[in-house]
């Protein structure tokens, strides 16, 4: 009898190109890339609480317009998930 275990490693963000108090102006593209220990699923990108892009692999690259967002500081979440649900997430304020 062989018994296969099930997979509970969660994918780790292993690039995000915007940081915690860094300064968006015009148009900014988020890029992200995951990696899992199987493999990933998708990447959500959601702005102040709003998705706003779904990739569906490894990597998200998103042309994200700043010229209509309020000056302030701006909440920037991505989620990454694998193939069995596992999910990790990385949460960036950043200023308009």
């Amino acid at each position: 009898m062989v018994t296969i275990g099930s997979d509970t490693v969660a994918p780790v963000i292993s690039s995000f190109n915007l940081t915690d108090g860094m300064t968006v102006s015009n148009k900014e593209t988020v890029r992200v890339l995951a990696a899992d220990n199987q493999s990933v699923a998708k990447i959500i990108l959601s702005i102040d609480g709003k998705q706003a892009a779904v990739a569906y692999g490894n990597s998200l690259s998103y042309n994200w317009n700043t010229r209509n967002i309020t000056k302030g500081a701006h909440s920037v979440t991505v989620q990454a998930y694998d193939a069995a649900n596992n999910t990790i997430s990385k949460t960036v304020m950043v200023n308009k």
